[in-house]
């Protein structure tokens, strides 16, 4: 299931319309945002980020877990890594796709995500911007 965006509406003067009178969707917010459908659409940052000592990694402050991803493909039984293109990097991009995507697509392209961007994150903390994936999956579909 995709992480859904965190939004806000605005209207065409940029107030903001929250959930009421929505210029597109009316009264209810959708759960995914729509870019080419909605000018008055402004999408606020989701920051993924790892702690290299723990090599833990969370999206918004929460810690994401390599459970879901292990069971579909075990890379790496001692969990996540990065900055590299070894096993526990493939565990992470695996694991990031799966909440940005489809099982089909996260398991058909996580070694090309591996080499495209988990590899190249620094040996040490970093953050990431979700947008960094988003765009990833657009031209890798």
């Amino acid at each position: 299931m995709p992480i859904p965006k965190k939004c806000k509406w605005l209207d065409k003067n940029g107030i903001t319309c929250g959930n009421a009178d929505c210029p597109v969707y009316g009264n209810t917010h959708p759960t995914d945002c729509d870019k080419d459908n909605c000018n008055w659409f402004e999408e606020q940052t989701v920051v993924i980020a790892g702690d290299w000592d723990t090599r833990h990694v969370f999206i918004d402050g929460v810690e994401l877990l390599p459970a879901r991803s292990q069971k579909l493909y075990n890379h790496s039984p001692d969990g996540f890594n990065w900055g590299y293109g070894g096993s526990g990097p493939a565990q992470l991009a695996l694991a990031l796709l799966l909440k940005f995507t489809t099982m089909e697509k996260a398991m058909r392209l996580h070694q090309q995500f591996k080499w495209d961007v988990i590899a190249t994150l620094p040996q040490g903390n970093f953050a990431l911007q979700a947008s960094v994936i988003e765009l990833w999956l657009e031209k890798h579909q």
